[in-house]
Order: structure tokens, then C-alpha cells, then sequence
């Protein structure tokens, strides 16, 4: 799929389906990504460490939802918790490899995607280990690390069942 082709598909919500696309820095790896699983705030210790940043947005895509359209990737595993893709030119991580009892799933940066508001987080994870600095005051789910009830559950108990 070429990049207009990309840019001209529809835009999913949270748990729905469409194409978002999007990059790295250098421009060599370009992705489509056909459905958003979920997103999330992540404040755990190793995404602070490997980003660089205070907390991370990752957009949850299932194996099967994302495709490469450009460039090559490196795979590198992380200790036991997963194996990060980067790109094989500027080495950027493009997506972070993790198991979970639903199966394996892709955390992909949504600041690598080209229309990034298009993938809002939905929930924090790992909030026992944000900056004690960092004050966090919206009205998103905070769990205290990585053990996350299914979306569904979530928009259920928000009163939100039937909406993507």
C-alpha cells in the first residue's frame, strides 16, 4: 500500500478498524496499522528508561493488524519482557513485542504515527511507578502496573458498552 493510500483511509477509534499510518524519524520504515486494540499511558521504569521521556503512549495492536509498507526492521529481545523492532536505518524503536494471556501484541509509539490525535490513550499503566513529580489529573483508569481488564470491561463499567 502506497502512502496516499494510507492517507486516505479512514481513521480508527480505539478498539475499531480502519488504517492509520504511520513512520519513523528517517522516513525508511513506514507501517499501516489496520486496527487499534488500545492505547495507554505507560509509567513504568523501563519504557522511562528506553524513551527517555517522563511516560510513553502506546497504541496496542494485535500481531495480525500491522504491516510494514517500508524498510527494514531489526529485531533486539528486552530481557524477558518482550522484543523491540527498530528501524534499520536510524535504529528508532518502531514497536515493542510483549506476550499477555490474549496473545502477543505490538506497543507502537503513537508519536511515530502521522496523525497521532487519531489514537487518544484510554487508560495508565504502571501508575505505582510514575514520577512522584508528575501530576497526573485526568479521569482515565490509573492501574497500578500492567494488569489491565480487556477494553470491553472497561467501556462496560464506564457505562459505555456497545461504543468503539
Amino acid at each position: 500500500m502506497d502512502d496516499s493510500a494510507v492517507a486516505a483511509a479512514t481513521r480508527p477509534e480505539t478498539g475499531g478498524v480502519g488504517t492509520l499510518a504511520g513512520g519513523c524519524p528517517c522516513g525508511a520504515v513506514r507501517f499501516a496499522i489496520a486496527a487499534v486494540f488500545d492505547c495507554r499511558y505507560c509509567h513504568c521504569r523501563y519504557c522511562r528508561r528506553t524513551s527517555g521521556a517522563p511516560v510513553t503512549v502506546g497504541a496496542v495492536v494485535k500481531l495480525e493488524d500491522f504491516r510494514l509498507t517500508a524498510g527494514s526492521l531489526v529485531a533486539a529481545r528486552r530481557g524477558s519482557k518482550g522484543t523491540e523492532h527498530r528501524c534499520g536505518s536510524c535504529r528508532s524503536e518502531i514497536s515493542f513485542e510483549f506476550a499477555t494471556s490474549m496473545g502477543s501484541f505490538l506497543s507502537i509509539a503513537v508519536g511515530l504515527l502521522d496523525d497521532p490525535d487519531a489514537c487518544p490513550p484510554c487508560f495508565h499503566q504502571w501508575f505505582s511507578e510514575r514520577l512522584r513529580w508528575l501530576h497526573v489529573h485526568d479521569t482515565l483508569p490509573k492501574y497500578a502496573d500492567d494488569r489491565i481488564p480487556h477494553p470491553d470491561t472497561r467501556r462496560h463499567a464506564a457505562g459505555l458498552a456497545g461504543r468503539p
